[in-house]
């Protein structure tokens, strides 16, 4: 008997911004760059293993990050591309996402897209509906997972 999946409803994840990222720069470079333009502290973490049901596999992917005590935002930057499997088939054309986790009142997502647009190492920066991520739930939680056990 085929597995039914319940599609994932934006109301989910309210205070979750995604932004899609194309860029022919090195991980590490990009997250150099946004943390000149808006200040971060992008740290390099252990690779983000998310499952792939389809392959039964765990696929790992490059992960940043930074969080802001003072405004209670969440910052990830996350590769999207590897070898076998983008981790976001549906925009597989970005090479990272950015997500933004902070109430809606604090969301910045709009200047942080023009900011991003306006540098000539980027080729495109785009804003992702949250229901256009098919995956979205189990990134969600390998995400919450890993960064529980990288303390």
């Amino acid at each position: 008997m085929a597995k039914k999946k319940l599609p994932v409803e934006p109301g989910i994840f309210p205070d979750l911004n995604i932004i899609g990222i194309a860029a022919q720069i090195k991980d590490y470079r990009l997250a150099f760059l946004i943390n000149n333009l808006f200040g971060f502290k992008l740290k390099k973490k252990d690779d983000l293993p998310i499952f792939i049901a389809r392959s039964g596999l765990y696929m790992h992917y490059p992960i940043f990050t930074f969080k802001d005590a003072n405004l209670r935002v969440n910052y990830y930057l996350m590769g999207n591309t590897h070898a076998a499997k983008p981790m976001v088939p549906t925009f597989k054309h970005a090479d990272y996402l950015m997500l933004i986790m902070c109430s809606p009142q604090l969301n910045r997502t709009q200047e942080f897209l023009n900011t991003l647009q306006a540098q000539p190492e980027i080729l495109l920066a785009f804003s992702i509906e949250k229901n256009k991520v098919k995956n979205l739930e189990d990134i969600m939680i390998d995400l919450e997972l890993h960064m529980a056990n990288s303390k």
